[in-house]
């Protein structure tokens, strides 16, 4: 660094603010965020003075690296002024605040949005949002509510972000009532926001409510996703409507969509759940022709299915698609796998398996 600063004079060049704050991005785009301190401490005995962007970089690297308590002492120097005659503004408070959130630390985050106010500093629609979601993801919908209805009150315009935040939130509650209230407010939803009360509803276990919904927005001018697709077949094969999940898959092709490796994954843990081994070994072949590749997570969900249901050789062929594409064996399936090939009648198969699986024969000896 110090050798850059030095030869930018010889080449003419007098490093500016503009200079040091890709420097000082640099630095907190690596982790080092601390590095980026001490430069922005040494910026005005090499005759350049930070502005409130270089302390905003300086904010973000912190929390990026997980030190918001930093970043706050930071925020508080430039808040007290102590010479540097920058003081922060919404988008270095938004950064801190979110920060807090992201670690976890609510009160911290919410009194610090309260902080920000009082020193006259109007939040704008991205702090307001990031209030919401951070309050809304920790279950305080009442508190989000109440950020939302001042939001409103101070002349702020919602946008999308902040009604589907507060609507993860009811959603997470189980608050679908005033969901319901929210979509009967004469606003139009976009898909996004469709496919978010969709999967709410779904994962809390309104599969007859998801399907009114999606028969609603059938009706509209809506143009579907494959997300939404994804959300409604996974929904129906949960509550055993198997007919309607495979009515949907085959629908796809229909809305101008092609199923992506999460839909693949869908049909097929199904197939292979019901025992309906041919078929599932066609949809895979069909899903890697069409050119959709099966990433790890699928994988490793397909041998689990196979290995529960005692199907070994088929499981270890798709076993040996993992190694292939080099993928990671995740924790579930090395259990299941470890359990199975500790029962005698399977041993034989853990010792034709590539070295990398020799735990298998360990853990028998």
């Amino acid at each position: 660094m110090d050798v850059l600063l030095q030869r930018m004079p010889e080449h003419g060049c007098t490093p500016d603010v503009v200079s040091y704050n890709i420097l000082l991005n640099g630095f907190c785009n690596d982790n080092r965020a601390l590095e980026a301190l001490e430069l922005l401490q040494r910026m005005p005995e090499l005759g350049c003075t930070p502005n409130v962007v270089s302390y905003s970089i300086l904010l973000k690297g912190f929390c990026n690296d997980n030190r918001a308590e930093e970043a706050l002492e930071q925020l508080h120097m430039m808040a007290n002024d102590q010479g540097r005659s920058c003081p922060p503004n919404v988008v270095a408070y938004s950064t801190v605040i979110n920060g807090f959130f992201a670690e976890g630390q609510m009160d911290q985050a919410y009194n610090l949005f309260l902080e920000m106010m009082d020193r006259g500093i109007q939040p704008n629609v991205v702090t307001y949002n990031t209030v919401i979601d951070g309050l809304c993801k920790a279950q305080m919908v009442d508190r989000a509510n109440g950020v939302f209805q001042q939001m409103i009150d101070n002349g702020v315009k919602p946008d999308n972000d902040t009604y589907n935040c507060l609507i993860h939130g009811y959603l997470s509650i189980g608050q679908w009532n005033e969901v319901v209230r929210m979509l009967e407010g004469g606003k139009e939803w976009d898909i996004y926001t469709h496919n978010i009360i969709l999967n709410g509803l779904c994962k809390n276990n309104y599969v007859d409510e998801a399907f009114k919904m999606f028969q609603i927005m059938c009706s509209k001018d809506l143009q579907f996703d494959i997300i939404t697709f994804n959300i409604m077949i996974g929904a129906f094969f949960k509550v055993g409507k198997k007919e309607d999940a495979m009515d949907l898959f085959a629908a796809i092709p229909a809305n101008g969509l092609v199923p992506d490796v999460v839909t693949y994954g869908l049909v097929a843990e199904n197939l292979i759940q019901e025992g309906s081994l041919e078929e599932f070994d066609g949809l895979f072949s069909t899903m890697e022709k069409s050119g959709t590749a099966p990433d790890p997570r699928m994988l490793n969900a397909l041998v689990r299915r196979l290995l529960q249901r005692g199907d070994v050789s088929r499981a270890l062929a798709y076993l040996s698609k993992l190694d292939e594409k080099n993928f990671s064996l995740e924790a579930s399936t090395t259990s299941v796998l470890i359990s199975l090939f500790s029962r005698g009648e399977y041993q034989h198969h853990a010792k034709s398996l590539p070295e990398r699986y020799s735990f298998l024969n360990e853990a028998n000896s």
